[in-house]
This record gives C-alpha cells, sequence and structure tokens, in this order.
C-alpha cells in the first residue's frame, strides 16, 4: 500500500480512472489527483444539479448523465482547489 486517503461518510466514490476519483459530494462532485499515490490531494471541485448516475471518463473529459439537466462535461485536468503550502 502507497498510501491511505480518509474519505469523510458524505462522499461517494463514483469512479476512478488514469490517478484520478471522483467522489459525488454534497452540492456537486470532488476530484482527487492521486497521480502521485504518496501524495493524493484535492483537484477541483464541480458544482452539479441534481444527482448523476452514471459518468465516463473520455481521455482528457469526464462525462456525466445528469437526468433532466442533460449531460455534464468537465475537464479532468482542471484545477480550482489551491494546493496547501
Amino acid at each position: 500500500m502507497v498510501s491511505v486517503v480518509d474519505v469523510d461518510t458524505w462522499a461517494t466514490l463514483n469512479g476512478a480512472e488514469e490517478g484520478r476519483a471522483l467522489f459525488q459530494v454534497p452540492g456537486g462532485l470532488l476530484l482527487l489527483d492521486l497521480r502521485d499515490a504518496t501524495h493524493p490531494a484535492p483537484q477541483a471541485y464541480f458544482p452539479l444539479q441534481g444527482w448523476p448516475s452514471e459518468v465516463l471518463f473520455e481521455g482528457d473529459e469526464i462525462l456525466l448523465a445528469a437526468g433532466p439537466f442533460g449531460i455534464y462535461r468537465f475537464d479532468a485536468n482542471d484545477r480550482n482547489i489551491p494546493l496547501a503550502e
């Protein structure tokens, strides 16, 4: 085991691929950067309406079926959570 990440019970793993993990959290999605397994870090938060049911990692894109809200598309390289120094 290289690393352990504690995740609160209100976060639900929705998918993991290519060094990233996507969690459903209240009000949206939280993307964790796991490419350096010794230092996992939050990377981005994407606010959403509704509760997406299907997630697809397609290259650098994250696609989510959002029911009546359509389809969400996010860039998996986005970083909108500052890293702690």
